[in-house]
C-alpha cells in the first residue's frame, strides 16, 4: 500500500494527560470512522508511516481522545505530535456515506487543467471552510495550489482514473 491510497481522518494536536494518550483533531464528518476503526496509519509530514493499533478511544463534545497500545507516556504521546491519522481509501466503504465528507474521497487525484491537459500536481487534502472545500493541490516542487472546489472551477472528475479536470481564471495558480 501506498500513502496515496489513504486518506487523511484528522491530525494529532497534542499529547493529553500522561498516560500516552493523546487529542485528535478530525477532519468534518469523520469523527465516528475513530469509534469504528481499531488501527490506523500515522503518517508525518516526511511520509514516515506507522501502522497502531488504538487501545482506547474516547469522544466528547466533538474532541477525540485517543490511547494507542504501544504509546505509554507523555514522551511518547509528544513524538506523535502533527502527524496525520490516516485510513486507507478502500475502508471508507466500511463506513455509511453519511459518515464522512465525500470531497474528501478526491484526496490522491491528479489535478489537469480542463483547458489544456497541464498537470498542476495531486490533491494533497481538503480543507473545509464556511463558503465551500477547498482543494489542495501538492505540485512536485513542494508548492501547494489552492482551488475552490465548486462548479465554477471543478469541471470533470474521473473517479475511474483517479482525475480531476479544473478550469481556472488568469492568475488563479500563479496566485497560489
Amino acid at each position: 500500500m501506498e500513502i496515496e491510497d489513504l486518506i487523511s481522518i484528522g491530525f494529532i494536536k497534542r499529547p493529553f494527560g500522561n498516560d500516552g494518550f493523546i487529542t485528535v483533531v478530525p477532519k468534518n464528518d469523520f469523527i465516528e470512522a475513530f469509534s469504528l476503526f481499531k488501527e490506523f496509519f500515522v503518517v508525518w509530514s516526511n511520509r514516515k508511516v506507522r501502522y497502531k493499533t488504538v487501545e482506547k478511544c474516547r469522544i466528547e463534545d466533538h474532541k477525540i481522545k485517543l490511547k494507542f497500545r504501544d504509546i505509554n507516556s507523555e514522551q511518547q504521546a509528544y513524538s506523535l505530535r502533527k502527524a496525520k491519522i490516516m485510513i486507507a481509501k478502500d475502508d471508507l466503504k466500511l463506513l455509511k456515506k453519511e459518515d464522512f465528507d465525500v470531497p474528501n474521497m478526491v484526496t490522491g487525484y491528479k489535478v489537469f487543467s480542463y483547458q489544456n491537459n497541464k498537470v498542476y500536481g495531486t490533491v494533497s487534502e481538503i480543507q473545509l471552510t464556511a463558503a465551500h472545500p477547498i482543494l489542495v493541490i501538492s505540485d512536485n516542487k513542494d508548492k501547494e495550489i489552492l482551488i475552490p472546489y465548486i462548479e465554477n472551477f471543478v469541471k470533470k472528475i474521473d473517479d475511474e482514473k483517479e482525475k480531476i479536470y479544473i478550469e481556472t481564471i488568469p492568475g488563479l495558480i500563479d496566485a497560489n
